[in-house]
């Protein structure tokens, strides 16, 4: 995942963009309904719930924190504040990055 503006810095990017490079695979667990996705260059990944990886699919590198929270709502129908999405950007590698996507468990 891409929302990476500076790689080394630990706050959220302006403008986060999800990395084309990634790879997403819609899995069912426990009864439940994820998209794995996994960096192909390091071999990590990521559990998203689809509501989340929709939201991650947002992130172009042209919409800001403040207008992710306003095209999830409209588009998508989530709820969110800039504060709880700049903690998942944060969450998912601060850069989640263009350099990287860590392991979050």
């Amino acid at each position: 995942m891409n929302p990476a503006t500076n790689p080394s810095s630990s706050a959220a990017p302006t403008q986060p963009r999800l990395r084309a490079d990634l790879l997403a695979e819609a899995i069912e667990d426990g009864g439940q309904r994820f998209i794995d996705v996994l960096d192909p260059q390091s071999g990590h990944g990521f559990r998203f719930y689809e509501a989340e990886y929709a939201l991650a699919c947002g992130m172009d590198g042209q919409r800001d924190v403040a207008g992710l929270v306003r095209w999830a709502e409209d588009e998508l129908g989530l709820k969110t504040t800039a504060t709880e999405l700049s903690s998942v950007i944060a969450t998912l590698g601060g850069p989640a990055s263009e350099e990287k996507l860590k392991d979050v468990t």
